[in-house]
């Protein structure tokens, strides 16, 4: 069978990216019937573009280069062969900043990779970067400059070998996990839920997967649960599903960039999901969530939320349930199928992976 060649053009530019998101896309993209080339930019930060390179080399075996080195990379790429389609997955909305490295007559689409971003790079003297269309939707999904929430989940893959893995626990006791470092009022209002839900339940954490923030510990110590806050550092994809399998919950805040596919694995792992806050992603995810039946309390404030979920009561178990039957829609067959057209002549997204049946009440 004729495969169509493709560069899929991997950015690590959010909280929550790794190099093995290339890899599962270009699995995707191959039981779609495309012959993808996978190019993975290490972000501007050195350090952990070293750490990036790294695990890409060891994943997916396809061109891996700095972010200082992007653009002769993907140029030399494009003229080394016919590739008909290029596809930039990235947290920037419409592709960002990578796609000045297009050539302006080249067919390219965005497969959004995050819940949130940042605003649209300035317009620069020397080139202003192409807006693409989503591969789910069209210019809707990039409306106002911000991402759609549900197309980066919508989109977001399911590692099944990963899940199938026996992971040892990281952390020994009961932990709420936040994925990224906090941020802003809604990460302040994390911890003030997390010290009402703490005071109930005297042997749980907060693990935040981030490196330590001095403003956002002495919040919690000012809370008294200075000694319940663990700030432990970026973690690597293989110990991300160590740290999902055993807990009790997922809490996302904040509006800044975060790679979608963790709230799949979390779901995967039957492992509640909260979007905590009014503001940034929260909503958006819970919605989300909400019309998949795998929402563990929607609609109450972040405090009654947690404690809702932290109860485990009936609704709870189910929302988990629902959850783990949605993920399923992410593992890479069934994304393949719904890929399987090119690209360019992709669907929206209109049947959303795991989204109930319309006119079918959820169980």
């Amino acid at each position: 069978m004729s495969r169509t060649p493709l560069l899929l053009i991997e950015t690590l530019d959010c909280a929550g990216a790794a190099a093995e998101d290339g890899a599962l896309r270009g699995a995707v993209l191959r039981q779609a019937g495309f012959a993808p080339q996978v190019l993975t930019i290490a972000p501007p930060d050195q350090s952990a573009g070293r750490r990036a390179l790294d695990a890409a080399a060891a994943s997916n075996g396809g061109h891996l280069v700095a972010w200082r080195d992007g653009r002769s990379a993907v140029r030399a790429l494009l003229a080394s062969r016919p590739f008909e389609q290029v596809i930039v997955a990235s947290a920037m909305p419409g592709g960002g900043e990578v796609t000045r490295w297009l050539p302006a007559d080249r067919p390219a689409r965005w497969w959004p990779a995050a819940l949130a971003a940042a605003e649209r790079p300035q317009r620069r003297p020397w080139g202003a970067a192409r807006a693409l269309d989503a591969i789910g939707g069209g210019p809707d999904a990039k409306a106002a400059g911000a991402i759609a929430a549900d197309a980066a989940l919508d989109w977001a893959i399911v590692d099944a070998s990963a899940l199938s893995r026996r992971h040892q626990p990281l952390w020994d006791g009961d932990t709420l996990l936040a994925p990224a470092p906090l941020a802003g009022v809604q990460g302040e209002a994390l911890l003030v839920a997390f010290a009402a839900a703490a005071s109930e339940h005297v042997a749980l954490d907060l693990i935040v997967l981030a490196d330590p923030q001095p403003a956002f510990e002495r919040i919690a110590r000012g809370l008294g649960i200075g000694m319940r806050v663990h700030f432990a550092g970026g973690s690597t994809r293989e110990a991300e599903w160590a740290w999902l399998k055993p807990a009790s919950g997922l809490l996302v805040s904040g509006a800044e960039p975060l790679a979608a596919g963790i709230v799949l694995r979390a779901l995967a792992c039957g492992c509640p999901v909260l979007g905590a806050g009014e503001e940034g992603v929260g909503p958006a995810l819970n919605a989300w969530l909400a019309a998949r039946g795998a929402a563990p309390a929607a609609g109450r404030p972040i405090r009654d939320a947690l404690l809702h979920l932290l109860d485990r009561a009936d609704p709870v178990e189910r929302a988990i349930e629902r959850g783990k039957r949605a993920s399923d829609a992410h593992h890479v067959a069934p994304l393949a199928a719904r890929l399987a057209v090119r690209p360019a002549d992709a669907p929206a997204a209109a049947a959303a992976p795991g989204a109930p049946v319309p006119g079918r009440q959820a169980a």
